[in-house]
């Protein structure tokens, strides 16, 4: 794609299934359910890898951009590493891991979505 305003909607559309699955964990850890984790850490995981692809075959022509959704998958793979090990126990990962790392998926979708409002001039 050669121009922003032909990349923004397919990315938008990318991010959108990233955008449910971090809004279905927040519920998830709000009611410290272990179990849904594994389900959840299979969502960010494969939900990391599609971005990743996606974002190899369509690099944006503004500079950041990128950088950003990189930044976005490997939040998510961490995620899912960190999910998987609570949703299993006998690790030391607490809950208080998984509350940090969606509060940095949280972010790092945010910062994508503060970009791509300052550059389209439309809330995202």
């Amino acid at each position: 794609m050669d121009t922003f305003s032909a990349w923004e909607p397919t990315c938008i559309s990318v991010l959108q299934p990233l955008l449910t699955a971090l809004n279905q964990c927040e519920v998830t850890r709000d009611r410290t359910w272990a179990p849904a984790l594994l389900s959840h850490a299979d969502q960010l995981s494969a939900a990391s890898g599609a971005l990743r692809e996606w974002s190899t075959e369509h690099p944006c022509p503004v500079a950041g951009f990128d950088t950003q959704l990189a930044r976005i998958w490997v939040a998510y793979a961490h995620a899912a590493a960190s999910f998987e090990s609570v949703a299993e126990g006998g690790s030391s990962v607490t809950w208080l891991v998984v509350h940090h790392e969606l509060r940095n998926m949280r972010a790092v979708v945010t910062s994508l979505c503060v970009m791509l409002e300052e550059k389209s001039g439309q809330p995202f």
